[in-house]
């Protein structure tokens, strides 16, 4: 290789990488709307809007890595609630459950008439009602779901759709599988869902969540 072209080679690189930074440097962590920021219902979870809640936090990972932003898919979400719905009333998490046509992720793709080209994939996971996460907190009250954060001494709030958001995106990031799905560069759309059951062993009850990715 001559020299010049080298030369250039280590310019373009630079410039390359110079932009990529720049463009991970623009990234934010999202600003949820009031709505968002409201305590959730748990007998009438709006979906669409804890849909996107959860879409805005997924991007912005996405958008750290340089990846292209989803594009939030009503179609993805009903199938991610079909799952929710049926791991809440089952108590149980798991891909595949004893469901007649929504067993698998196929079956519950065709069920919300989702179309794909090229990939699918899923992601699933549990929260507690309160924004408990993995910090230590003190028990006031278990009946009432009175607790407070053992460090700071407040009181445990329930999850708002944003906070639920943010806390099981977070999770799922932190997990290699879970993670890979976010930031599969096939993707194009996303869509969750959430169900609750105030059933099991839990403070208060868990949110049942799926997400959904289609390309």
């Amino acid at each position: 290789m001559s020299r010049k072209k080298a030369l250039w080679l280590a310019l373009a690189t630079m410039a390359w990488i110079a932009q990529a930074q720049s463009g991970q440097a623009a990234c934010e962590p999202p600003a949820f709307t009031k709505p968002e920021r409201k305590a959730i219902p748990t007998s009438n979870i709006d979906q669409d809007l804890l849909s996107k809640a959860i879409a805005k936090q997924t991007n912005y990972f996405r958008c750290k890595r340089g990846l292209h932003a989803l594009v939030h898919d009503p179609a993805l979400k009903s199938a991610a609630d079909i799952h929710a719905r049926n791991m809440a009333k089952m108590n149980e998490l798991s891909h595949e459950l004893p469901v007649f046509g929504a067993r698998t992720l196929k079956q519950r793709f065709r069920t919300a008439n989702v179309k794909v080209k090229r990939v699918r994939a899923e992601n699933i996971g549990t929260e507690f009602r309160m924004a408990l996460s993995s910090r230590m907190f003190l028990t006031d009250d278990l009946k009432t779901c009175r607790f407070r954060y053992f460090e700071s001494r407040q009181p445990v709030p329930q999850h708002s759709y944003g906070s639920l958001a943010r806390s099981i995106v977070e999770r799922w990031y932190a997990s290699k599988y879970h993670r890979d799905n976010m930031l599969n560069r096939s993707i194009k759309r996303v869509g969750a869902a959430a169900r609750f059951t105030s059933s099991g062993d839990a403070p208060c009850g868990t949110y049942y969540l799926s997400q959904d990715f289609a390309g």
